[in-house]
């Protein structure tokens, strides 16, 4: 028994009866080849200002100055220091040791 559109109640066939409705997909399944997929690429070809100066920044730390006097240093803000900082103590190490 199939159903049609217009059912007057969800749990019931249009005959009123309750057996299990026929179902049907509306649309076929589309495998991975036929869905249209389309992406934006972005390359950064230049690291953020955070990771180009931790290097200095830390330098500069261990020396014993503090954030401001190390951000009017090297011309950045110092919360871009911080940032460096956090980085550079956290990043793991390139070289694997």
């Amino acid at each position: 028994m199939l159903v049609g559109r217009g059912s007057s109640s969800p749990g019931r066939n249009l005959d009123g009866s309750t057996a299990l409705r026929w179902w049907t997909r509306s649309q076929r399944i589309r495998t991975e080849g036929e869905v249209p997929f389309e992406v934006a690429l972005y390359f950064r070809t230049e690291p953020p200002t955070y990771q180009k100066v931790a290097d200095k920044a830390m330098h500069l730390s261990q020396l014993g100055m503090n954030s401001n006097r190390i951000s009017a240093i090297l011309k950045v803000d110092r919360t871009t220091i911080t940032r460096a900082l956090r980085w550079k103590k956290y990043a793991p190490d390139p070289d694997g040791s």
